[in-house]
């Protein structure tokens, strides 16, 4: 009996350790049930963070090239029209320009009638002088204010054959100097 009754409290906790054991299974199953839900829930409290910060991430990014294009456009604008205001600018100045051209054009016309009647009326009165056909040039251009070395140039002579002809001017005009010439040449 002795030995039944050992094999049969042996059994006892035999089962009763495998019981225990079980149910220590069972509770740390449940714990461990209970640590991977609450892991599971930590990473998706986690993931739905960073997908909320993605969102505003993306919703920043979104803004900032909303309103780098509308910066963009609004350059864009603004040169364009700058574009324009300068072209019209551009076309004001050209119609400024043709007026000037126009004007210093009919000035000019009139400056050249007027030399043209001076330089006539300059020959008209050399004429009166008695002077040679070259003396004649001679007077001309000095009462144009031509030095001797540019008559001598313009007529292809030495600046002596000038120097010689200007006294032969001065001594028919009766004057002492190519300004007095130039005056009576003008004035007579």
């Amino acid at each position: 009996n002795y030995k039944v009754a050992y094999s049969k409290l042996k059994n006892y906790y035999k089962l009763k350790e495998k019981l225990t054991g079980i149910e220590q299974k069972i509770k740390l199953n449940g714990i461990e049930t209970r640590y991977l839900v609450a892991e599971k829930e930590h990473k998706i409290n986690i993931l739905s963070l960073k997908d909320k910060m993605n969102t505003k991430k993306l919703w920043t990014l979104w803004l900032f090239i909303t309103v780098l294009i509308f910066m963009l456009l609004g350059l864009f604008l603004f040169l364009r029209l700058k574009q324009k205001q300068n072209k019209l600018n551009m076309l004001k100045m050209r119609r400024s320009i043709e007026n000037y051209i126009t004007q210093i054009e009919e000035v000019k016309e009139q400056n050249i009638e007027l030399i043209k009647q001076k330089e006539d009326n300059i020959i008209e009165q050399v004429k009166k002088f008695g002077l040679t056909e070259r003396e004649e040039k001679i007077l001309i251009l000095i009462s144009k204010g031509y030095t001797n070395n540019e008559i001598a140039e313009k007529m292809f002579v030495s600046i002596n054959t000038i120097k010689t002809h200007t006294k032969n001017i001065f001594i028919k005009l009766n004057v002492r100097n190519r300004t007095e010439a130039a005056k009576k040449a003008q004035n007579q």
